[in-house]
């Protein structure tokens, strides 16, 4: 974006001094006459307040639904240095007194409905980004929820929601709205699949006990979930076949209630995560497969940093089994390359469907290297060709003490050599076409096997909570 000036506005409220500076696109000066009344354009407001300000009720007061401006819609309001996203009007924004004045009158009413003292002397400086429209994706219309309750009854709403193949919910975060609208263009441009995103409607995040207006509506709902919306979200979803999770945040605990849904690590390299994405669609929503005929870039970019760094990354997965019938519980540790996380999430997804032989009971997932590995009964190496590059577990595996006196084995999950670290250490399973089904029924018949050789007569309390599995992947 070309930028033709910065604006620059000096006011003094008693002795509370305001400095605004704004960047100008030279796209946006055109004759006002050339806009619609109805057209407006994105205006990304930063603030940097002063430290005796109340961040928590300035911000409570500007989220307020009350709390409305004569020009400036509110979007997004976040705390820190605050953070706001508004719209003007095209035609004000088009006129330099205008925008100016309303940009005062704002800030004027700001101070004023969050009680602010202009008797202290202090500064504020605010930074305006003027967005073009096509950057930034703003909804101008009511949210499902209003047109429900003015239209027809739930013929209306569901009318406005068969428009679309599948929908995205997330809250008001930052990261879940850039990264929302980036995988939705995605999605649209590559298979031409129609996108939902009723959480752009909301500027207070979408209503919890109403989501299952989109689980019903939709076979493939995508949630995004970040360390502060995981924990509302996280009981909203977990009854639901058609959703599917990505993370945002590397999270370290899969929630009980979640251990059935499908995981993505949306923190990966792009072409990562719209892969795992694009897989998961397509097994919830068989009608969209005439449009997945393009095939996907599934494989890491060889002069990607980041993937180069994402491949030599070990995951560890701590998953406690509770076999049925519930005797000692297993512990597992499931090990492999952060690149191929994606097969360790669904090889659980797999084994905790298995409902005639274990429950998971607890998951836990980290990129730190254990402190140390308990002693486990048997241990399962899943080779990916990434795992040669893995040092840290490496360094696992050659270490007597790290690994413990356990039995291990290996199966391939890609054609590859298995690394020398690993081959004098295991024994081979050899599962044809390196299925991942067939490998989950081979793990499936050694925790039934390993189960069975228990006697939970002959094994004390405190050690039937020790028994476990260690899995490399």
């Amino acid at each position: 974006m070309s930028i033709l000036f910065l604006g620059e506005i000096l006011r003094a409220i008693e002795n509370l001094t305001l400095s605004v500076k704004y960047e100008r696109p030279a796209n946006l000066l055109v004759p006002e006459e050339t806009f619609t009344e109805s057209m407006e354009c994105p205006v990304l407001w930063q603030i940097a307040t002063p430290e005796h300000w109340n961040l928590e009720v300035v911000e409570a007061t500007l989220r307020n639904p009350s709390n409305k401006d004569e020009q400036f819609k509110k979007k997004i309001v976040r705390k820190g240095s605050l953070i706001m996203l508004t719209t003007i009007a095209a035609s004000i924004l088009s006129d330099p007194n205008a925008f100016e004045a309303a940009v005062i009158a704002f800030l004027t009413k700001m101070i004023t409905d969050c009680d602010i003292d202009t008797a202290i002397p202090s500064r504020v400086d605010v930074r305006l980004h003027i967005l073009n429209a096509n950057e930034v994706s703003m909804s101008c219309e009511l949210p499902l929820q209003v047109q429900h309750t003015q239209g027809s009854g739930f013929t209306k709403q569901r009318t406005l929601l068969e428009q679309y193949d599948i929908a995205f919910l997330n809250s008001d975060n930052y990261d879940e709205i850039v990264w929302v609208k980036r995988a939705s263009i995605l999605l649209e441009d590559t298979f031409g699949i129609k996108c939902a995103i009723p959480g752009r409607d909301y500027l207070f995040g979408l209503p919890i006990d109403e989501l299952d207006i989109y689980f019903n509506q939709f076979k493939a709902v995508i949630v995004t979930l970040t360390k502060d919306s995981h924990i509302a979200l996280r009981y909203a979803i977990n009854t639901f076949e058609s959703s599917i999770v990505v993370e945002l945040d590397y999270m370290k605990k899969i929630p009980f209630h979640l251990i059935n849904i499908p995981h993505i690590n949306g923190t990966s390299c792009e072409h990562l995560w719209f892969s795992n994405l694009s897989m998961e669609i397509r097994k919830r929503h068989p009608d969209l497969e005439n449009k997945f005929a393009p095939k996907i870039n599934e494989e890491p970019v060889l002069d990607c940093k980041r993937c180069t760094s994402i491949a030599s990354t070990a995951v560890y997965h701590k998953l406690t089994f509770v076999p049925d019938p519930p005797d000692a519980r297993i512990k597992a540790l499931f090990c492999g390359s952060l690149i191929t996380e994606s097969f360790i999430i669904n090889l659980c997804n797999n084994l905790s469907n298995c409902k005639e032989l274990v429950h998971i009971r607890r998951w836990k997932k980290t990129t730190d290297v254990p402190r140390r590995i308990e002693k486990q009964d048997i241990a399962i190496v899943f080779v990916s060709k990434h795992l040669k590059t893995c040092d840290s577990l490496e360094k696992c595996c050659i270490s007597p003490r790290k690994r413990g006196n356990v039995k291990w084995y290996s199966t391939r999950i890609e054609e590859t050599e298995i690394p020398a670290f690993i081959t004098n250490l295991t024994e081979d399973i050899n599962v044809p076409c390196m299925n991942p089904d067939l490998i989950a029924v081979e793990i499936t018949t050694l925790l039934k096997n390993l189960n069975s050789s228990l006697s939970y007569d002959d094994i004390s309390e405190s050690q039937r909570d020790l028994t476990g599995i260690v899995f490399i992947i």
